[in-house]
């Protein structure tokens, strides 16, 4: 949409060698949003109500939208200003995260991040005595429950961790399928009552924004979890924030809101108009001509659809290529459209521009990309990649250093941060800028590694070793590494000629069951001990 106001510029003056290292590159870190003003106006008055003394008066607010269009962008933007606000009167919000990932059976995995992320702030917050408040109201089995949710509650409640294979909700070990019957249901009923207790009690002290991403992944229990959580909780004082795609469509959440329509307020993102993509080149380039920005955004429109990411990236490349350039002569940027036009004739999406940008990587550090991708998490930890890149496969392959140390390691993966591809999370992760990047590498693998299923045995090895290294309580991401290396395992299974081969499969499949039925996740328990049969059979 068209900007309301006028573009406030930074004039151009001339500069020194100092000030214009710093101005050779396009600053999108920094870069305000863009078209997006009747989205966030839409997003605050969802929030604030001034009429009923600035409660909030939906429960549930949805963000849709498709890949890149910038729903997260969004949501942190609305995150910023809310928080701006409330430092203001001196009052606290909690903004808690979690994000659903495509490939994971795993259906409280967003949840869970989300949680562990609210247990997080309640340590950091030293006004209210939490451990004090939760302990008042809620019993001890559904604090048991909690803690295997995430370890955070039982240092908030200083409480002993269960160990892997032990039940949630007593102190007797339990494994799937033997003694007692366990299901998906009987789990998911527990569960809900646990978080929904968590939720009421915190909500009465504080406001809570739960965001959940890519909702549109999500799995039958973790909506009937929620549900109880958001629309059942009897609480006015927290909102549900959900981004989705407008594919695949999500049945059991419109069950959920059946009836309560009024409750939920929807939101569109839409790809960028073509003056919107203006107001971004005039902020980027710091020029107040419009008419040669103008000119420059209809064709960056027409090349990417409007679509955000697909903006950026598509700059980028274009600055990589010299097609647009910092002019130390006029002290300002400069294109050629002419040139524009002819050397980027062919049409290119994101998927391509994605794709390029990693294969023009140096070898060795494409191959880690597509490995990190392949791993199956949206963040990496360094250690189990490394340990990863030691085994015999990768050695083989010549496609690294075999002194390689966890340093050099980092120092490769910096690069790809510097390429806008990964980002820093703490000291040792990494976590792919947008799924689409994470989406195309891992796709790379059949292309730059000569057999997959060996590729899927070293990493599964890996995972497996890095997790006896570490501990049985480690875990990365969230998800046992127990279940992530039979899984890569299982994927190599066709490569397995050995009877000790299979048997040890078979026994970690066993392993990973109880692992995943320590950590509440039914259907992937059941689904190992399935695959760990029907190799017994065979």
């Amino acid at each position: 949409m068209a900007a309301t106001k006028p573009l406030v510029v930074a004039p151009r003056t001339p500069m020194g060698p100092r000030q214009l290292s710093r101005f050779q590159h396009l600053d999108f870190d920094n870069l305000p949003l863009c078209g997006r003003e009747k989205e966030m106006k839409m997003l605050t008055s969802a929030y604030y109500d001034e009429d009923r003394q600035n409660k909030i008066k939906t429960r549930i607010l949805l963000v849709e939208g498709p890949s890149g269009c910038g729903k997260s962008v969004l949501i942190k933007h609305f995150q910023e200003t809310v928080l701006m606000m409330k430092k203001k009167n001196g009052k606290k919000d909690f903004f808690v995260f979690g994000k659903q990932e495509e490939l994971t059976d795993h259906p409280f995995t967003a949840l869970r991040e989300a949680t562990n992320d609210l247990l997080s702030q309640l340590l950091d917050d030293q006004s209210l005595d939490w451990k004090e408040i939760i302990d008042a109201e809620m019993t001890l089995n559904q604090k048991r429950l909690l803690v295997s949710l995430s370890p955070l509650m039982a240092r908030l409640c200083e409480m002993q961790q269960p160990t892997r294979g032990q039940s949630a909700d007593d102190n007797t070990s339990v494994m799937p399928g033997a003694d007692r019957s366990v299901s998906s249901t009987w789990g998911s009923q527990f569960l809900r009552l646990a978080i929904r207790s968590l939720f009421r009690i915190v909500s009465r002290e504080r406001r809570v924004i739960l965001v959940q991403d890519d909702i549109q992944w999500a799995k039958r229990d973790y909506w009937s979890v929620l549900g109880a959580t958001i629309i059942d909780s009897g609480s006015e004082n927290v909102l549900f924030i959900g981004t989705h795609r407008p594919e695949p469509e999500m049945p059991e959440f419109r069950r959920l809101i059946a009836g309560k329509e009024d409750q939920v307020t929807s939101i569109e993102l839409k790809n960028l108009s073509v003056d919107a993509v203006k107001d971004m080149v005039q902020l980027l380039t710091r020029r107040d001509d419009e008419d040669p920005c103008l000119e420059l955004a209809k064709i960056l429109r027409h090349r990417t659809g409007g679509n955000p990411m697909f903006l950026v990236q598509f700059i980028g490349l274009l600055q990589d290529r010299r097609l647009i350039f910092y002019a130390v002569s006029s002290f300002m940027w400069e294109w050629d459209i002419q040139k524009i036009l002819t050397d980027t004739s062919i049409a290119e999406n994101l998927v391509d521009v994605f794709a390029s940008k990693i294969d023009e990587l140096p070898v060795e550090l494409k191959t880690v990309m597509i490995t990190a991708a392949n791993i199956g998490l949206s963040r990496f930890d360094i250690q189990v990649l490394h340990c990863i890149r030691q085994s015999s496969f990768f050695k083989g392959l010549e496609l690294k250093d075999p002194d390689e140390s966890i340093d050099n390691l980092k120092s490769l993966l910096q690069l790809a941060v510097a390429e806008g591809l990964l980002e820093t999370i703490g000291a040792s992760q990494f976590k792919f800028v947008h799924d689409k990047i994470r989406e195309v590498a891992k796709v790379m693998l059949h292309g730059n590694f000569p057999d997959v299923d060996k590729f899927h045995i070293a990493l599964g090895n890996a995972l497996i070793q890095k997790e006896d290294e570490l501990g049985e309580d480690y875990e990365q991401d969230g998800t046992d590494l127990i279940i992530l290396g039979s899984q890569h395992l299982n994927c190599g299974l066709a490569a397995m000629t050995s009877e000790t081969e299979r048997l040890d499969l078979i026994r970690l499949n066993l392993r990973a069951a109880q692992a995943a039925f320590a950590l509440l996740w039914f259907t992937p328990a059941k689904e190992h001990l399935a695959i760990g049969m029907e190799i017994a059979r065979t």
